[in-house]
């Protein structure tokens, strides 16, 4: 639609994981990043159809995310309890 009628704005929203990864966060950052990155390529090839696209990168702001909906690894491996565990710690 936005191509035949040469304008339109896409907002895509990933998060502020999408430019600053955390110790334990590295599947989410991934996503994020992936996000981002697609946004910029998509951003550039639209551009020439009169299109627009905004990232927006939201600061922290409570979800259910370390929730009811958090799941812990059923197995600790105790190598990591200084960098991703100390996240996992933080999230209980």
């Amino acid at each position: 639609m936005f191509r035949k009628q040469k304008s339109g704005h896409i907002i895509q929203i990933p998060s502020h994981g999408g430019f600053k990864a955390l110790a334990g966060c590295g599947v989410y950052n991934a996503s994020k990043f992936a996000v981002e990155g697609f946004s910029e390529a998509l951003s550039q090839e639209i551009a020439p159809l009169g299109n627009k696209l905004t990232i927006v990168e939201p600061g922290p702001f409570r979800t259910n995310f370390a929730g009811s909906s958090f799941r812990h690894a059923q197995k600790i491996i105790e190598d990591y309890n200084l960098t991703a565990g100390s996240f996992r710690e933080r999230m209980k």
